[in-house]
């Protein structure tokens, strides 16, 4: 028996006796069918992955029969559901594996699937494929063979495909699959053979894959450009790692660029095993089948659209309405025609829960609805409504039930739920709105990911959309400034572009202030005897005495009613419990009423909480101390395995969160993977434990603590627990281990903040953690040293280049005096020294510096090696600026060589490479070498990342360059203009590479003589680098050489000379005076002597130019050529003026 990872590791000896008893021994290979209705329509068919098989793979352990044949009938009646298996096995115990490639079993299924279809005549069927794993990359590459195969039967599996769902499909390769399945071939090698054929598709640098993924990717855009019908596409990840080895493909590899991507709670394995309907990962896949179906479906009689529906309950709400902004629970719509991008998002309406939505429905929700009506109307009338009243009134109850019941009618709107609480939980929503949108580079850390969701509403026609902005009155956590937060930390919020975001969203609408109040006596009565054990005898008068005492609050009613449930108390005796409360309460209220004052907490809340808190401290240790440690971490998305460290079993977990569940004082999210805390709840905690809180604030730091370091990659996880880390960060511990905790922590919190480009923040953070470092263990300590040589890196990043000149120049004198001069980790800091050198213009030092590091790398990791090629590149680079190109372009090739044989051409730093060579020869003046190289970046990078994502943009900005420089300034101007439109489309115009396209397109105009438009984008530059980096750094200072030379030419000179002198003034300082840069601005300053009738002043530059091009560039070189022209059209003005004089 043999098992991999497209099959089921569960699949065990007696399992295969109970599939041959079933009639399912037959071999297991070519097209089978799963169900053959008689009035199939369609076709829907599977394919297994690595290891995998026809049947079982689909078929969960505890299911009889795969759910493609026992679920998957009942959503789709009329389909034909067929499932292709193949000899995927990488190695046998008993038996000779398959040689065949995957490019083979393509061919093979390609051939089985086109014969059955034309046998029978059902050619013209629409097909949904579904694939695992290495299925998905079969179905790809079937595909492709389709699109050119000359036999029309063949062709027409291509041309009626509908949808693809890929399942764990490593699309750019993974190395985990590859080396999982290797191990496993090693491990038997004695005694049976291989595929290695397979074995080296999986890797990210195999050419088969990297010519597959290609292949498709050309084929999918063709059919767009020629009118056909587009494929449906999405893609599923796994969101759990396999036990004892991880996850075997990772996010990024299952992703395919420019399609959806959504996460299934499975491993790698499970991730096709669905045990019954209500399984969400059944939900997810079927629901995508079912859409894509939909058209194929009969009609049933009288049934109305999604669409219909919107429009027939919401009519057209422009985006033009003057705003106000107001507190708390905030509902923000947009309704006008129907959305059909989202239907592929969302569930049928039938289904339990709102997709993408954080809040279960409240089942036994009761009264409001003169206020949900009036949400209904202020909507319809193109108001924002805003929701405003005491904590604990059941604000955001009141904004879930309208969303379940607005869903209900409108199941093809998405609903965004967005929670203003904290400016890194709103970002991390806002970040997954953007992916659930599709929004080109939301994943860019350049990127202001609050405009790009607002620029994308504002100006999504013809969509509809709801949004709710949760405890949007909570602006104090956007200011700039420290003050001391609830529990006594000092908070480090600073002013965030986010505070804009929810200022700019509550401007689109006028709004409409809806006021919750208490429940009436009625409606809490309702409440309470639904949320009562049923067995409990009523008592109206005990009850209604105990509402009053609750003061009617719905909060404070759940808690009650679950405190009677749980303690098994009669009506009677809890009311007794909750007058003792009431009394202690009395007696605290000196204390408790600075807190009450300013979180606006009913005394109510304190009663019921009180009552639950000390019965469970009381009775239950463990889910005592789970709370409290709860009541210091954020309060929203509190990770059942980040609580695992509070406990020493699952079972103790399980038992304790059970416990506070029951209570009512935590809820689990709708994912079950994790839990919430009211506000106010979350309040009363900290209260009442405030002689304990030193001792709860250090258990929750080591537990945040613990949890990141043990995440090596940035990650979902890791952006979960950023809220987390930020709140514990500001806990002030006196003892010295938890200062290093903290320290360590704020090292954490750093690297993210650096990897999300959120650079101001991350330098606070390990600026801080450094100063703690040196007062606790010095100067010459590891730590120390690590965190300094990041801190240099981020003043880098910022643009301060003495500072990080400065902190990187201490760290190395520590290194080399500590590890040695030869040592790696020194040898990393002499390198990036040499780029702060680089980017400082001082390219001297930098050569040494690379120069130094490069011997290092070469002798200790090898040529090979990505540092040792990554020194070879900066050396290169250096070798540019000083305008040395022969010798930069034997580096640039030499290590190209070197990484399309190692890296494989996919690889981001081989991509890098081809890229930098292309500036290189565009530098150089070997321009149609340049386009081809840059045409290639362009290709490479579209496959990875898509059209509009900022890396794909640059390849596009530096493939206009090339065709600029080549005289080809129309197809230049069209590539840039189309740039920029997506630059504004996706949100980012004042995004860096934003401002270079505009800087390279005032270049393109003023070629052009297009001088009034050339003069307006180079303003834009120029101003927006000033804004950013300040008015001497290098790329303001290259926008604002560029805007004199086009108001030279535009013929004002004034203003063009100043310029001019300045930027002279500034290059000749950091590159000399002959570098190509320098010598630009100096012939620009050169015409503008010569049209201003300074005849030799002209002359003197002009030489001077001419004689440094030919030093630096030879004769031949067009900019040496163009300083002959120069100095001739010099002279025959001169002439020409003589003459007339």
């Amino acid at each position: 028996m043999s098992w991999g990872l497209g099959g089921s590791k569960s699949k065990t000896a007696s399992s295969n006796t109970t599939a041959a008893a079933n009639g399912h021994s037959e071999k297991p290979i070519g097209l089978k069918a799963f169900v053959e209705p008689s009035n199939a329509v369609l076709d829907i068919v599977f394919l297994h992955g690595l290891g995998g098989h026809w049947r079982e793979t689909w078929r969960a352990s505890e299911a009889e029969e795969p759910w493609p044949k026992e679920l998957l009938p009942k959503v789709i009646e009329n389909a034909r559901i067929l499932s292709f298996g193949y000899d995927s096995h990488v190695t046998s115990w008993k038996n000779v594996v398959s040689r065949n490639t995957v490019t083979d079993h393509a061919a093979n299924f390609l051939r089985d699937l086109s014969n059955r279809r034309d046998k029978d005549d059902t050619n013209e069927r629409p097909l949904i494929f579904v694939a695992h794993s290495l299925g998905g990359l079969v179905c790809a590459d079937a595909l492709v063979k389709s699109n050119s195969h000359p036999d029309e039967h063949m062709k027409k599996i291509l041309a009626r495909t509908k949808g693809i769902i890929f399942m764990g499909t490593p699309h750019s390769g993974t190395e985990a699959l590859a080396e999982w399945a290797e191990r496993l071939a090693m491990s038997m090698a004695l005694i049976k053979q291989t595929n290695s054929n397979i074995l080296n598709v999986l890797r990210s640098d195999s050419e088969v894959l990297f010519r597959l993924q290609t292949e498709f990717h050309t084929m999918i855009r063709d059919r767009v450009k020629k009118s056909l019908a587009a494929i449906e596409i999405v893609c599923f990840f796994e969101e759990l790692p396999l036990d004892n080895f991880g996850f075997v493909v990772p996010r990024e590899s299952a992703d395919l660029a420019g399609y959806p991507t959504s996460g299934l709670h499975y491993n790698h394995t499970q991730m096709t095993k669905f045990p019954d309907a209500k399984d969400p990962g059944f939900d997810a896949v079927s629901t995508e089948i079912w859409r894509w179906s939909k058209p194929f479906q009969p009609k049933k009689e009288g049934q109305s659209s999604a669409q219909t529906r919107v429009a027939e309950k919401t009519p057209h709400v422009t985006s033009n309405n003057p705003p106000e902004l107001m507190n708390n629970s905030d509902l923000t719509p947009k309704i006008d025609d129907s959305n059909k991008q989202f239907v592929s998002d969302q569930r049928q309406a039938s289904s339990q829960s709102i997709p993408f939505f954080p809040h279960h429905k409240n089942q036994v929700f009761v009264g409001c609805e003169k206020i949900l009506t009036a949400i209904d109307r202020g909507l319809e009338n193109g108001h924002k409504v805003v929701l405003h009243g005491i904590g604990g009134v059941g604000k955001t109850e009141i904004a879930v039930e309208y969303c379940y019941k607005f869903w209900k009618d409108n199941c093809s709107v998405p609903i965004f739920w967005l929670p203003c609480d904290s400016s890194d939980r709103l970002e991390l929503a806002l970040k997954e709105v953007a992916q659930r949108l599709e929004l080109p580079g939301y994943d860019d850390i350049e990127t202001d990911v609050a405009q790009l969701v607002c620029h994308h509403l504002q100006n999504w026609r013809n969509h509809s959309w709801l949004m709710v902005l949760d405890n949007a009155d909570d602006v104090e956590l956007f200011r700039d400034e420290k003050s001391e937060s609830a529990d006594g930390g000092d908070c480090r919020e600073t002013v965030h572009p986010l505070a804009n975001f929810v200022a700019h969203m509550k401007s689109w609408f006028s709004h409409r202030s809806l006021t919750v109040d208490r429940l009436p006596p009625t409606d809490a009565l309702a409440m309470f005897r639904a949320k009562l054990p049923d067995d409990l005898k009523h008592d109206k008068l005990l009850e209604l005495q105990s509402l009053e005492i609750l003061e009617y609050l719905p909060l404070c009613i759940v808690q009650a009613a679950a405190y009677i449930d749980q303690c098994d108390l009669s009506l009677s005796r809890y009311l007794e419990e909750l007058k003792d409360s009431e009394i202690l309460l009395e007696h605290l209220n000196e204390d408790y009423h600075p807190l009450r004052k300013r979180f606006d907490t009913p005394r109510s809340v304190l009663k019921s909480w009180r009552l639950s808190f000390e019965k469970i401290q009381k009775r239950y240790e463990q889910a005592g101390n789970l709370l409290s440690v709860m009541g210091f971490l954020d309060r929203q998305n509190i990770a059942y395995d980040l609580l695992q460290g509070t406990v020493e079993t699952r079972h103790q977990l399980n038992q304790a969160l059970g416990i506070l569940s029951g209570f009512c004082l935590i809820v689990a999210e709708p994912s079950k993977d994790s839990f919430r805390m009211h506000r106010l709840v979350q309040l009363a905690t900290r209260f009442w434990l405030s002689g304990k809180k030193s001792r709860y604030q250090a258990l929750a730091l080591k537990l945040i603590t613990s949890r990141f370091l043990s995440l090596s990659t940035i990650s979902t996880e890791q952006r979960r627990l950023i809220p987390h880390a930020k709140l514990v960060a500001t806990y002030r511990l006196d003892s010295r281990d938890m200062k290093l905790t903290r320290s360590e922590l704020q090292r954490c919190i750093a690297a993210y903040d650096l990897h999300t480009g959120h650079y101001d923040s991350a330098a606070s953070y390990y600026q801080d953690a450094y100063d703690e470092c040196l007062k606790l263990v010095g100067s010459t300590e590891k730590i120390t040293l690590h965190c300094g040589g990041l801190l240099g890196v981020i003043r880098r990043y910022q643009g301060r280049f003495d500072d990080a000149c400065a902190i990187q120049q201490s760290v190395l004198k520590s290194k080399e005096s500590i590890y040695g001069l030869q040592d790696i980790d020194t040898i990393d800091t002499v390198s990036a020294l040499a780029d702060v050198f680089e980017r400082n213009g001082r390219f001297d030092d930098a050569q040494a510096l690379t120069e130094r590091a490069l011997d290092v790398r070469k002798r200790v990791l090898g040529d090979k090696d990505p540092k040792t090629l990554e020194s070879f590149m900066h050396l290169a680079l250096l070798y540019r600026r000083r305008t040395r190109y022969a010798e930069a372009k034997n580096l640039y090739l030499d290590s190209l060589t070197v990484m399309e044989e190692t890296l494989g051409r996919a690889n981001e730093l081989t991509i890098d490479c081809v890229d930098a060579y292309s500036s290189l020869l565009r530098e150089w003046g070997q321009y149609d070498e340049s386009v081809k190289m840059c045409n290639r970046v362009v290709d490479d990078r579209m496959i990875l990342y898509g059209e509009e994502h900022p890396k794909t943009l640059i390849a596009r900005n530096n493939l206009a360059l090339s065709y600029w420089r080549s005289k080809s300034l129309a197809k230049a101007e069209e590539i840039l203009r189309d740039v920029c439109a997506s630059h504004e489309r996706c949100g980012r115009q004042d995004h860096i590479d934003a401002l270079q396209a505009c800087s390279n397109l005032s270049i393109i105009l003023r070629d052009e003589n297009k001088l009034e438009a050339a003069v307006i984008f180079a303003r834009k530059a120029v101003t927006g680098r000033e804004r950013r980096f300040g008015p001497d750094h290098r790329l303001t200072i290259s926008s604002t050489a560029e805007l004199a030379l086009t108001l030279t030419n535009k013929d004002d000179f004034e203003e063009g000379e100043k310029l001019a002198r300045r930027v002279i003034a500034i290059r000749k300082q950091r590159l000399g005076a002959e570098h190509t840069l320098t010598l630009n601005t100096l012939s620009t300053l050169g015409t503008i002597m010569q049209r201003t009738g300074r005849f030799n002043e002209a002359s003197d530059i002009f030489q001077s130019v001419l004689a440094a091009r030919i030093n630096v560039l030879g004769v031949e070189h067009p900019s040496t050529k163009k300083s002959v022209k120069q100095l001739e059209s010099l002279e025959r003005t001169k002439l020409a003026k003589h003459h007339d004089g």
